[in-house]
């Protein structure tokens, strides 16, 4: 038993918090596009109705 490993969940559909945001800029990572889960299901259906 490992009482120290902790995993961190992280949602994919959930936006980045301001203090992760802020470690990428300061580390000089690219921040990814953040898209809401209705434009990404917007997307989706428009691409199943081609």
């Amino acid at each position: 038993m490992d009482r120290y490993k902790k995993t961190a969940h992280v949602a994919s559909d959930s936006a980045p918090s301001e203090a992760w945001l802020f470690a990428q800029a300061i580390l000089g990572k690219p921040i990814p596009r953040i898209v809401s889960p209705e434009a990404k299901a917007r997307a989706k259906r428009r691409l199943a109705a081609e």
